[in-house]
């Protein structure tokens, strides 16, 4: 996996792990650990299929094929497959392990999770081409996983929980505490889509998003989608700021206004580099990919998961300690 679809998932899952500890509950080692294993593997095999895919649509084009990973590698077509189903059949059997350790409601929240896995990159419409990719991807890695994360460390009951009187059904829980649980991710899911939505900005501005792509920022437009780039992160803050405001979020969370100025010149940043070139040829895409201008021009948005997903980390662990 790249950095910044590792920054992506261990931040939440950190974050997450530290909620559960200060809302006073110890870590579940068993059920944090197999979880990890979990989300690794499918992370993975995510990845894999996204691979897979792209080989098998450049079968016709010995180029094409040599720029994909499996192509580079030249990796037997059938070990991958065969991977892909040991990582998904693991992941499935992890999974159904730690239903039966908590709550049946995690089986939902897990065929959640799988389902926006695997049909991101595979299906007749994947949800990556579709305009709300980064509201999958945000919520994917910037609620679903934290939440999870605390959900296995904390009684089912104290959150949401599902109780079966067959044939009937009882949904039980704390509103207060799911309320807290989702201001608390708020910044997790801004920046975590900012990330992807950076990328299709840039993708769009050079004219290198694939004709069946249909990005968000291809409707939106290049000012509308910086405005939104922005507000996202805006909301994310104010989430923050409400949690402490009514006493769901500790206090200590204000260390993230830390992060603050940094957010605020990456975003200066960011505009700036969009701004700065309009459109770019084929050759000039290519040495830029080549040269890492690509990335570079993501870094922005790398550094406010850094800057404001690691502040958040930080509050919450300084609540731990001083506790």
């Amino acid at each position: 996996m790249a950095l910044r679809t590792k920054l992506a998932s261990i931040l939440p899952f950190l974050v997450g792990v530290f909620f559960a500890i200060d809302f006073g509950y110890d870590v579940n080692w068993a059920n944090t650990i197999v979880l990890f294993i979990v989300t690794l593997t499918l992370a993975m095999a995510t990845t894999g299929i996204s691979n897979l895919v792209a080989y098998n649509k450049s079968q016709g084009s010995v180029n094409a094929q040599s720029q994909t990973v499996i192509g580079k590698r030249q990796l037997p077509l059938l070990l991958v497959q065969l991977m892909l189903v040991v990582m998904l059949t693991l992941a499935t059997c992890l999974g159904i392990w730690l239903v039966w350790r908590t709550n049946l409601m995690l089986l939902l929240l897990g065929i959640i999770g799988f389902g926006i896995a695997i049909f991101y990159t595979i299906g007749p419409v994947p949800l990556s081409r579709l305009p709300l990719g980064e509201v999958f991807v945000g919520g994917s890695l910037g609620l679903l996983l934290p939440f999870t994360a605390f959900y296995v460390n904390v009684p089912s009951q104290k959150l949401i929980g599902i109780i079966l009187h067959w044939p009937g059904m009882l949904v039980m829980g704390n509103l207060w505490s799911l309320i807290a649980v989702v201001l608390l991710c708020l910044p997790l899911m801004a920046t975590t889509a900012n990330l992807m939505f950076a990328e299709n900005i840039v993708g769009l501005r050079d004219q290198t998003i694939d004709e069946t792509k249909h990005t968000l920022p291809e409707y939106l437009g290049q000012r509308w989608s910086l405005i939104v780039y922005r507000s996202f992160l805006v909301i994310g803050f104010l989430g923050i700021i409400i949690g402490m405001a009514t006493g769901m979020l500790s206090w200590w969370l204000v260390v993230m206004m830390v992060a603050v100025p940094a957010a605020v010149l990456n975003d200066r940043h960011f505009k700036q580099m969009v701004a700065g070139k309009t459109t770019s040829t084929a050759d000039e895409i290519t040495t830029s990919a080549h040269n890492g201008l690509f990335q570079k021009e993501l870094w922005p948005a790398i550094s406010n998961i850094l800057w404001v997903n690691g502040s958040l980390l930080l509050g919450l662990i300084l609540e731990m300690v001083v506790q």
